[in-house]
């Protein structure tokens, strides 16, 4: 990865500091993920923003979380989409407001379609037409949001679907 980076490998750079981070090494971690952001890796902006929302290396601070989340975000980056609407689900630096929350884990679903690569919007959707939050509450479709995550491996998606399946009599489809 070293030499990567030395080639100037922006993900390499990212890579680094996700090392560092696992290894709690966390202000070598944002020193390479600040180095990632300035050359535009929309995963290291998010990376910096979840050490600023955990505190990690760093004092905590929701708001420059969420900077860099939206940051992220312009950037079509599907996990920021999850991010902002965790947060606005829980009020963290911004004014609770479930339909925002829906809104934001809404547009990382379609992202997450397009790119494959995630599955953390397509659960949290599922989970909020099960509980009916910024939305109707709505099992089939819960299902519908929980199966896709599924399918691309997501042990909470099929969790959640086989919960729906065992639990909520509405739902149209069996478990096997």
């Amino acid at each position: 990865l070293e030499k990567a980076a030395a080639k100037g490998d922006v993900g390499a750079v990212n890579d680094i500091g996700v090392i560092h981070e696992t290894k709690g090494n966390y202000d070598k971690a944002m020193e390479f993920y600040q180095l990632a952001a300035l050359f535009g890796s929309e995963v290291a902006i998010h990376n910096a923003g979840n050490l600023y929302e955990t505190g990690k290396g760093v004092d905590a601070n929701y708001a420059l979380a969420m900077i860099l989340y939206r940051r992220s975000a312009k950037q079509n980056y599907p996990h920021a989409f999850y991010k902002i609407a965790t947060f606005y689900q829980y009020g963290k630096s911004v004014k609770k407001d479930e339909k925002k929350a829906f809104e934001w884990a809404m547009k990382g679903v379609h992202l997450e379609l397009k790119t494959k690569e995630e599955s953390a919007c397509l659960v949290t959707v599922g989970y909020y037409y099960e509980m009916g939050i910024g939305v109707k509450k709505n099992y089939n479709k819960a299902l519908k949001y929980y199966s896709l995550a599924a399918e691309r491996g997501s042990a909470v998606g099929k969790f959640d679907a086989a919960l729906i399946h065992l639990y909520k009599k509405n739902s149209k489809k069996h478990t096997r």
